[in-house]
């Protein structure tokens, strides 16, 4: 369980923190008046269409960025872990466009709008690794898009499985994906339903790819399983 004693800026360890690019001045500013909120498992951080109120960065923990497709249906936009940037700069006229649930309990520094325009004005660096983050990840996301639009349900589960080892990390000894994801996560990143999913893991634990216990996956050959969709050109 997290503690809730707000970590000061100057000793958290998060080196991927964006923050770390203002000058001292508003590092202190920062660690001062930011919120440090803690977040249990599966709780929204915050939803889709609500008001934007600020910046939120993971200090400790993962996370889940959302969307809801036509009929309601969740869709997982990306996975996010310590340092990753949630939700962007706006006013109360506007509207968060994804939501973001976390996968674990998690700890996020929340930068209001006021306090985040303030210290974006004063520090280029800052500003400037915000866009980075969010050119990044827009670049990524139509990338994931674009080879699952391509791929057949099993190459989804697979690819899928992949980003969550590769973003999420693993038990190197077992191969264990660190966050345990439900039949219904897995399909809403892979673009495809529940079911699909469950067929598609039996086979590949047929071909002897992966092992599981309950909703834990623990990918036996990485190798292989990427080898499953190198044709598409995206590195995992």
């Amino acid at each position: 369980m997290l503690s809730r004693k707000k970590i000061a800026c100057k000793d958290c360890l998060n080196l991927r923190c964006p923050a770390r690019n203002c000058s001292k001045e508003h590092i202190e500013m920062l660690s001062d008046k930011k919120n440090q909120i803690i977040i249990r498992s599966r709780e929204h951080i915050f939803r889709e269409d609500t008001p934007i109120l600020g910046l939120y960065i993971i200090q400790d923990g993962k996370a889940k960025v959302t969307s809801s497709d036509l009929n309601g249906h969740e869709q997982i936009i990306r996975l996010a872990i310590e340092g990753d940037i949630l939700g962007h700069m706006g006013n109360s006229e506007e509207n968060y466009g994804l939501g973001a649930v976390a996968l674990t309990d998690i700890r996020v520094c929340f930068i209001n709008n006021q306090l985040l325009d303030m210290a974006f004005k004063a520090n280029y660096e800052f500003l400037n690794s915000v866009m980075r983050f969010y050119s990044n990840e827009s670049k990524e996301s139509e990338l994931r898009s674009r080879c699952l639009s391509q791929m057949n349900v099993e190459e989804k589960v697979v690819f899928s499985l992949l980003c969550m080892s590769s973003i999420l990390g693993f038990d190197t000894q077992t191969g264990e994906i660190n966050v345990a994801m439900g039949r219904s996560e897995i399909a809403a990143l892979a673009r495809t339903n529940a079911d699909q999913v469950s067929r598609s893991i039996t086979s590949l634990k047929k071909l002897g790819l992966i092992e599981t216990v309950g909703n834990r996956i623990l990918i036996k050959n990485h190798k292989m399983m990427r080898e499953l969709i190198s044709g598409y050109g995206y590195s995992l």
